[in-house]
């Protein structure tokens, strides 16, 4: 009899625990898939102990159970099963909520890297948890990694009561993205810890990689190069000069009216258990022919 009062003891926690993490987890994102498939499992082994021991025990014992069960079979497995759709609100608020109206590129519109890409998303809210807040949008990876750096983030002030607003932003996409995902929390005053953000995202295709510097074209990587804070530029004898010691790579780029102009030199330091040596990769997009120039750009 003991074990079977600790038993049900045990499920009416289960129950009341999965009640809380049901709201929790519905719309979070994909890597909560996991974590809520395990739970799920843990709770069905105790279901299934339970249910044997049940039929042991008078019918007015097997409340907590049904409602066990309730809870397991009736969590819609669309909400995570199955592909992340590419624009989706991550679970709800009380007081305030935010809705997509447009959004330029449309949601999973695939996207280059070194691409200039100029986001246009309009949303709705309601606010009345507060007088005001604000709705931010912040530009990160699939690992939630913000990709603007030292850039400040756009946003726009929110009111109380119902409004429409359009947030406008734009970046050079990087390399080493998979996806770009668009982050806009209504964010009341007040309130530090947030739920209800709109998430949209876009796939990353790295054309780049059949080119020897990792960019599509010189532009893209000057351009990309010039939104990181940590490259440092400088000019020699006309040449652009770009140092990324993140990623250990020094780049050179020929001013307009030398013949290997447009082109892009990459050389990056490569240690290995031999030692370190120095590897180079040459983008030339220039029509002329430069072969001259080449040795020249070599040897910079």
């Amino acid at each position: 009899m003991a074990e079977s009062e600790a038993l049900e003891k045990v499920v009416s926690q289960s129950v009341l625990f999965l009640s809380t993490m049901r709201g929790a987890i519905t719309g979070r994102l994909a890597d909560m898939q996991s974590i809520f498939h395990y739970l799920m499992s843990m709770v069905a082994v105790v279901a299934l102990g339970a249910l044997a021991l049940s039929r042991r025990r008078p019918p007015s014992g097997n409340r907590t159970l049904i409602a066990l069960a309730l809870i397991g079979l009736g969590y819609p497995a669309n909400a995570t099963d199955g592909p992340m759709p590419w624009a989706f609100v991550n679970g709800s608020a009380k007081g305030y909520s935010i809705k997509l109206e447009s959004a330029s590129p449309a949601p999973g519109t695939p996207i280059t890297v070194g691409q200039t890409v100029e986001f246009k998303i309009r949303v709705s809210y309601q606010l009345s948890i507060a007088d005001s807040g604000a709705i931010i949008l912040v530009i990160q990876d699939e690992t939630n990694k913000n990709l603007l750096g030292d850039r400040k983030q756009q946003s726009q002030p929110a009111t109380r009561g119902h409004g429409v607003l359009t947030l406008i932003d734009s970046f050079v996409v990087p390399v080493g993205s998979k996806e770009v995902r668009l982050f806009i929390p209504l964010v009341p005053n007040g309130i530090s810890n947030t739920s209800g953000e709109l998430l949209i995202r876009y796939p990353v295709s790295d054309t780049g990689n059949s080119s020897s510097i990792g960019y599509p074209s010189v532009a893209a990587a000057l351009a990309d190069l010039h939104s990181k804070p940590e490259v440092v530029f400088s000019m020699q004898n006309g040449w652009t000069i770009a140092e990324d010691r993140s990623h250990s790579s020094f780049w050179s780029f020929p001013p307009e009216g030398d013949p290997a102009y447009p082109s892009a030199v990459k050389r990056i330091v490569v240690q290995t258990g031999a030692g370190i040596y120095l590897e180079m990769k040459v983008l030339c997009e220039s029509t002329q022919a430069a072969s001259t120039s080449w040795l020249r750009i070599s040897m910079r």
